[in-house]
């Protein structure tokens, strides 16, 4: 028999176990030792009925052959983590309890969905700019716009003569009347907006029409493309609002947060503003809230979505799967679940390391990489260029291509909004929003009109 040796620890960290052919991981103190004293009531049993009773490592083997043995008959569908490495005897050891995966040539799951323009668009005799310009803002907002601030300008000057809807039409015109509507323009009523502190008090309720208006139209008028990417955008923003984000690492450091789930052709599909913390706690579940949102609609249609550290982690990647949605990313080495990977001076240029797991996932991880379908043995080269020499061949995971190949889809459409800006300077912090997805609308007619006319991008 072989000792255990316990180190002292809460309940709830994972126990090192010495002397033993594998390792325990994320083991409870209970589990320990129902899983300790079923491996002594199967001996005892043994012993009653005279059977000759296995030493420790031929039992663990054994017991390993057999749950092998009823996996081969399965089709694949277990998780692989990898950092690489030219044996396999230096992979660390398996956690208790894991199977080893059943490996078969996979392919990726037929796509069932259509992309490519929607119905609205195709069914258009003469797709002329104005027309699919009125596909995402309809006449119905408009009037909204005009009759929210013909209230405004009433409520702040009893006098005001209410203005026709010809006015927000308009091509040209004067200075003066440009800056009347610039200071009047309202979306909603303010007498009817909830205070700070109110049952559904809406920190976008300003802009909210325009929002919803928008939301709509993104994805009624364009089906997406089987790749799919959700990342964070930013809105500059320098003025005064709780709304404003500090992001140090990005080309434009202070504005609005957005997140967005961008296609193959760098059109926004969907978005969600950041708002902050709800009721003024930490949201733990920020990443799978916001997964969960943008991935609505795309069920078991087996997109591929690509996400980044900031979402990704092992329990995360067990909801696309469940709703065939096939998922990949970057992840942090320090999330929960992770396997420990050899230090980097350890590993030389092209080396993988992988792993996988027992649950209903499969992914693999390069350099910390993590996804719920690739296989781990798709290996291809790529080309990469020694320091002060010639350029060679190194072996890289598909997983990481696909991954480098379509994470950047977001950005695609941020480098369209920085190309023709639209904005102006303004002290109402809504005016911001409003100039941003109106250019957000112009990018999107962009790609419309490019579709039905090859010739024009």
């Amino acid at each position: 028999m072989h000792k255990f040796h316990l180190e002292e620890c809460t309940p709830t960290q994972i126990y090192n176990v010495s002397d033993l052919l594998f390792k325990l991981v994320d083991m409870t103190e209970g589990e320990l030792y129902a899983d300790l004293e079923n491996i002594y009531s199967e001996m005892e049993q043994s012993r009653i009925n005279g059977e000759e009773i296995p030493s420790d490592c031929e039992s663990l083997a054994n017991n390993r052959d057999d749950q092998e043995s009823d996996t081969e008959t399965t089709i694949r569908s277990n998780v692989l983590i990898c950092l690489c490495s030219d044996s396999e005897d230096d992979l660390p050891s398996s956690p208790v309890g894991r199977k080893s995966p059943v490996w078969s040539n996979v392919e990726t799951p037929d796509f069932t969905a259509h992309s490519g323009l929607a119905d609205c668009v195709t069914n258009m005799t003469d797709p002329t700019p104005y027309k699919l310009f009125q596909l995402f803002f309809s006449g119905c907002l408009i009037e909204s716009i005009v009759f929210e601030t013909n209230l405004y300008a009433q409520q702040k000057l009893s006098k005001h003569k209410p203005r026709t809807i010809g006015l927000v039409r308009q091509i040209f015109m004067s200075v003066k009347r440009f800056s009347w509507l610039l200071g009047n323009i309202h979306l909603n009523d303010n007498s009817l907006m909830t205070k700070k502190g109110e049952v559904n008090y809406d920190k976008l309720y300003k802009v909210r029409p325009l929002l919803k208006s928008m939301s709509e139209a993104f994805g009624k008028c364009m089906l997406p493309s089987r790749e799919v990417a959700i990342d964070e955008s930013l809105i500059k923003f320098k003025g005064r609002s709780s709304l404003k984000q500090y992001m140090p690492k990005k080309s434009t450091k202070r504005g609005y947060k957005v997140w967005m789930l961008a296609d193959k052709n760098g059109y926004c599909l969907k978005f969600d503003i950041y708002t902050g913390k709800p009721s003024g706690d930490v949201e733990k579940n920020l990443g799978s809230r916001i997964l969960k949102q943008l991935c609505e609609g795309l069920e078991n249609k087996n997109y591929l979505v690509y996400i980044d550290n900031f979402f990704n982690e092992v329990e995360l990647m067990e909801d696309p799967k469940n709703m065939h949605i096939h998922a990949r990313g970057t992840v942090n080495s320090s999330r929960r679940n992770i396997p420990k990977f050899k230090s980097d001076k350890n590993m030389k240029r092209g080396d993988i390391e992988w792993f996988t797991s027992n649950s209903d996932l499969s992914g693999q991880a390069f350099r910390f990489l993590l996804s719920n379908f690739h296989d781990p043995h798709d290996i291809l080269e790529v080309n990469r260029k020694v320091k002060n020499g010639p350029i060679t061949k190194v072996p890289c995971p598909k997983a990481l291509s696909d991954y480098n190949a379509n994470m950047n889809l977001v950005d695609k459409f941020d480098q369209n909004l920085t190309s023709y800006k639209i904005d102006r300077k303004s002290d109402k912090w809504w005016h911001q929003y409003f100039f941003s997805w109106m250019l957000l609308l112009l990018v999107h007619l962009y790609y419309i009109r490019g579709y039905s006319y090859p010739n024009f991008l």
